[in-house]
């Protein structure tokens, strides 16, 4: 309905100037169950998908607010993953910088993920693929984003520790998922991935 769409639309808020009085200022806990498109087909057939909060550097926008730190009440000893989403064109800046440095001092890092979206989006001057070599563009685009995101995991994670195992998850891409084709109605195989991922 048009109320509950009202309720929920700053998840799909795209301008920054939407996200002040948002739910997130009314509620002390939220909790969605979601459905899973009844296109994604999982191994795992009775899996329940419960997804706590969201979190942003931009869900509060009032003055002198801290972006991140207002945007976010929620206990993370309990949740079994967080993951950070990232546009591929832009990955690593310091929005993902701000969520990850945060996320990390308060859980185990082995909770957390990536999820490269627009993946196909992704296009530099770097990539001297053919066209017709898509499988080898592929592989220098992941290269390029995990080199990003172990800068920024080395220059925001100060545990040490933790920061060499977050790069050694991303480098065997044991916590990440490259979405090609997002946008696609028929294709679904990143998402599959990525959740398949979660549940295992």
């Amino acid at each position: 309905s048009q109320e509950f769409y009202d309720f929920i639309k700053i998840f799909t808020e795209k301008s920054y100037m939407n996200y002040g009085n948002s739910l997130f200022n009314i509620v002390d806990h939220l909790r969605i169950e979601l459905p899973v498109n009844k296109n994604i087909q999982l191994e795992q057939k009775d899996f329940s998908f419960v997804i706590q909060d969201t979190m942003g550097v931009a869900h509060d926008n009032s003055e002198g607010g801290n972006l991140l730190i207002d945007s976010v009440n929620l206990s993370l000893e309990n949740v079994d993953a967080v993951v950070i989403f990232e546009d591929s064109k832009i990955s690593g800046d310091n929005n993902a910088s701000a969520l990850l440095s945060h996320v990390a001092s308060r859980m185990h890092v082995n909770k957390i993920y990536f999820a490269f979206t627009f993946f196909d989006d992704l296009d530099k001057e770097i990539f001297d693929a053919e066209e017709d070599e898509e499988d080898e563009k592929d592989e220098q685009k992941k290269k390029y984003l995990i080199d990003i995101e172990k800068n920024m995991i080395e220059g925001c994670v100060d545990n040490k520790e933790s920061a060499l195992l977050l790069c050694k998850n991303i480098e065997t891409e044991k916590n990440c998922c490259f979405m090609k084709h997002l946008m696609n109605e028929r294709d679904f195989s990143s998402i599959k991935e990525l959740l398949s991922k979660l549940i295992l």
